[in-house]
């Protein structure tokens, strides 16, 4: 926040030399260092702030990360569905559960377990892992996430089951029936 409202500032202030600074003098030297590809790497994530990440938040679990190149309080990483983005399918604001598996199918009484405990809180989402998948997350073989509303991962697990969220969401949403 603190950064924004001195970006804001300086974007929006009425004082003179910042207004030729802004006008006249940044503008080329902003053009040339974004034209470099390691500074566009390192600035895009930070001004966006999809960059942020809450690996160290009591809201990580990081029980099974290990293996994968990304963990628990990372943003869910951007890449295709089926052909869709990957958060057309988070628009609504609950926690998703997501299956990744060399199998498409078989996951139908997981998901109807789901639905039977957390049905307004939790949905459930089951995926091909796909080599755009392999390579963000490490691994080519079966794992599950936990995402938060927020789009970050709560946790993330080699293990395709409930037992990790439940005890997650007890944890942090509390009982469900």
């Amino acid at each position: 926040m603190n950064t924004t409202d001195r970006f804001f500032g300086f974007a929006a202030g009425t004082d003179w030399l910042l207004n030729f600074l802004r006008l006249h003098v940044l503008p080329p030297i902003a053009k040339h260092i974004f034209s470099l590809d390691v500074v566009r790497r390192f600035a895009f994530p930070a001004i966006s702030q999809i960059g942020i990440n809450y690996r160290h938040s009591s809201l990580s679990n990081h029980a099974g990360d290990e293996d994968f190149e990304v963990k628990a309080g990372d943003r869910m990483p951007y890449f295709l569905v089926d052909g869709q983005n990957i958060f057309d399918r988070l628009r609504q604001p609950k926690f998703h559960f997501f299956v990744f598996s060399s199998e498409s199918d078989g996951f139908r009484e997981l998901k109807d377990e789901l639905a039977s405990r957390y049905p307004e809180l939790v949905d459930f989402n089951a995926s091909v892992i796909s080599p755009e998948v392999e390579e963000l997350f490490g691994t080519n073989k079966d794992f599950s996430v936990l995402l938060r509303p927020d789009n970050h991962i709560g946790l993330l697990s080699s293990e395709v089951s409930l037992n990790h969220v439940q005890e997650y969401l007890a944890k942090f949403v509390g009982s469900q029936r």
